[in-house]
């Protein structure tokens, strides 16, 4: 018998933050669920429209629930060059898959640019989007939701760990820096993909640096780089879990988590990746990307554990 083929999949857990204090947590999966079941009848209901220039959508192209969890499918779709637009009838189903997205000849009528699964259950969010799509994943649930909503929004806290034989209470300080790169950038170059609170810390730089041409160039050519030090400490009335919380809030809008490291009070240093929970899982490789059932499996795996840890 031949040797299943496997791809080594990162799953990144957030929490799904409770806003209504009179519960013991957030409805998300009870309302997705209620909007899924409304709209099983076409997946047209679920197509959102990135802006008013671009052709791309966001779209739920496929899901299952159970009481235990939701499963869903996301892609981001656009229509082929020569398709001027993405024929209705494709969405007529409630599912969609990749085959489905062909003519009767065999023409691809619809790129999918990304793809990625999700899973979650009352209290946690799994995912294989990368860090950086959890604030589209977010705007897309609460623009299906939002007849649901009224005033009230859904949100994802990246969950973080202490590292074994450290306590979070023990963080000193955290550093932002520039994300290490061995692409040389050009001089003036703009186009530095970094979070706001680094761009604050090279803005600031910056302008100290303007009125002396050596460092300028320095800086330009990346020798010099810029850092941000926020001192952090544990209130002694705070809870653990809510300072967990302020941590992981410190690291959603960082996409390069080794650019961030946190000093402890023992004078250890631990990168923000070593703090963000995730999970390398191996999952089954098909003729098109990866067995659903698998990577399903897994993530059930991963919320039940999740949930365990409560």
């Amino acid at each position: 018998m031949a040797e299943t083929d496997l791809k080594q999949v990162v799953l990144y857990a957030y929490e799904i933050d409770n806003k209504n204090l009179t519960k013991s947590h957030s409805d998300l999966k009870e309302k997705l669920s209620k909007k899924l079941a409304e709209d099983r009848e076409s997946a047209s209901n679920r197509r959102l429209t990135i802006n008013s220039l671009s052709n791309e959508e966001d779209l739920l192209s496929s899901y299952s629930i159970s009481n235990q969890l939701i499963f869903g499918v996301m892609w981001r779709i656009i229509p082929q060059k020569e398709v001027p637009s993405i024929p209705p009838e494709l969405f007529s189903k409630p599912t969609i898959t990749i085959n489905e997205i062909m003519d009767k000849k065999g023409n691809t009528l619809l790129t999918c640019k990304d793809q990625y699964y999700f899973a979650l259950n009352d209290n946690y969010l799994v995912t294989s989007a990368k860090r950086s799509k959890i604030r589209a994943f977010e705007a897309y649930i609460n623009w299906l939701l939002e007849a649901e909503l009224l005033d009230t929004t859904y949100s994802f806290t990246p969950l973080v760990q202490a590292p074994k034989d450290t306590r979070l209470s023990q963080v000193k300080n955290i550093v932002f820096s520039q994300p290490k790169s061995n692409k040389k950038k050009k001089p003036n170059d703009t186009n530095i993909k970094s979070s706001k609170v680094i761009n604050f810390a090279i803005d600031m730089l910056k302008k100290v640096v303007d009125d002396v041409p050596e460092w300028k160039t320095m800086m330009d050519n990346n020798i010099l780089s810029a850092k941000l030090l926020v001192k952090f400490s544990q209130p002694k009335n705070m809870e653990d879990e809510v300072y967990k919380k302020i941590l992981g809030s410190c690291m959603k809008p960082i996409d390069d988590t080794e650019g961030v490291s946190f000093k402890l009070n023992n004078g250890t240093t631990v990168t923000g990746s070593n703090l963000i929970v995730t999970r390398t899982v191996d999952v089954e490789k098909v003729d098109v990307g990866i067995s659903e059932p698998s990577i399903r499996l897994e993530m059930k795996k991963f919320l039940n554990d999740l949930n365990s840890m409560q």
